[in-house]
């Protein structure tokens, strides 16, 4: 427990930094794809909050290098020290996808410029979490160096990220079908499923570990309650999630069953009255907006309470990683 209290800082990095990696992937591409260009652009410029997510758990790490002048050993180690990697590779996503972001102002979505950009900062979203995942497997700490280990923060990273990715596209109004956010919960809920799993076969592995001086098996209360704080956390924060599709599609459904009807255009582009309405189209044609309804604090409560669960479910795991510290003969 003392080793988890004494790296809260790192504790604070490998919860929410991937998080925010996963969440960045998600709404990058999701706004890539879009068939609407103006949602996709306002997406973009809503990719700040995983990227933020992402730095403060960055900055959090930065305060247990203890001065500034250690950073170099960060520089030095690169290739050869996992710690290096994980570090360089934070830093290569940030900087890689706060050019995207940046550009997103100035530039449409889809030039070349940005478009490379968004491959790249992708693959380095993806090694930075690969590299945290693997920044810990250290032979001389045995209850660290299991096969389960990086896929428990694989999965913590696609389940708190899943729900940022959504959470962002609500606040950039990004018209989120019925379909997608569907989705994003399941794939939510699946990862936390997942890792729920995966933890208790880690314990099945930690628990018959012993030392000289220490018995894993002293630590499997300490493991069970993990699991059990981390399903909690999760289901709640994945309730909320639902709880908030569930309210809004109500009110889509409510919202069209009011309306006047359905605008139809004709073939040759003009736009039909709905029956009992006016036409919500001008005589070009044109599509009707699909931007979303303006979010507010109230519209976004829901969604901002599930990711803070889930992050808090995250930082659980990771807290009960730490505190099984348990060096091979000692």
């Amino acid at each position: 427990m003392e080793m988890a209290f004494s790296e809260i800082s790192l504790v604070v990095f490998t919860a929410i930094a991937p998080a925010g990696a996963v969440g960045y992937i998600v709404m990058a591409l999701v706004a890539r794809f879009s068939h609407d260009a103006k949602a996709g652009e306002r997406s973009d410029r809503f990719l700040v909050i995983p990227l933020l997510l992402a730095l403060v758990g960055l900055i959090a790490s930065a305060t247990h290098l203890g001065t500034p002048a250690n950073a170099l050993y960060v520089i030095t180690g690169l290739g050869r020290s996992p710690l290096s990697n994980e570090v360089a590779s934070a830093a290569a996503f940030l900087a890689l996808g706060g050019a995207y972001w940046i550009l997103a102002f100035p530039y449409r979505q889809r030039t070349a410029p940005r478009t490379v950009l968004l491959a790249l900062s992708v693959t380095a979203a993806l090694a930075f979490v690969y590299f945290v995942s693997r920044a810990y497997a250290v032979e001389s700490i045995v209850t660290w160096n299991n096969p389960i280990a990086p896929l428990t923060q694989w999965a913590c990273a696609i389940a708190a990220g899943a729900m940022t990715a959504l959470t962002g596209l609500r606040a950039a109004r990004f018209p989120v079908g019925r379909g997608l956010a569907a989705a994003l919960i399941v794939v939510s809920a699946g990862a936390a499923l997942a890792c729920a799993c995966l933890l208790a076969a880690e314990q099945q592995i930690v628990s018959g570990m012993r030392t000289v001086t220490t018995n894993a098996a002293d630590m499997t209360p300490l493991l069970m309650a993990q699991i059990a704080a981390f399903v909690i956390l999760a289901a709640i924060g994945i309730a909320c999630a639902c709880v908030d599709e569930r309210r809004r599609t109500g009110k889509t459904i409510e919202g069209h069953g009011g309306a006047a009807g359905t605008v139809c255009v004709s073939d040759a582009g003009k736009t039909k009255k709905p029956v009992g309405g006016q036409p919500r189209e001008g005589a070009t044609g044109e599509a009707a907006s699909t931007e979303a309804p303006e979010a507010s604090p109230k519209t976004l409560a829901l969604p901002v309470i599930a990711v803070l669960f889930l992050l808090a479910a995250c930082f659980v795991v990771r807290f009960a990683f730490y505190a099984m510290y348990m060096t091979a003969g000692v």
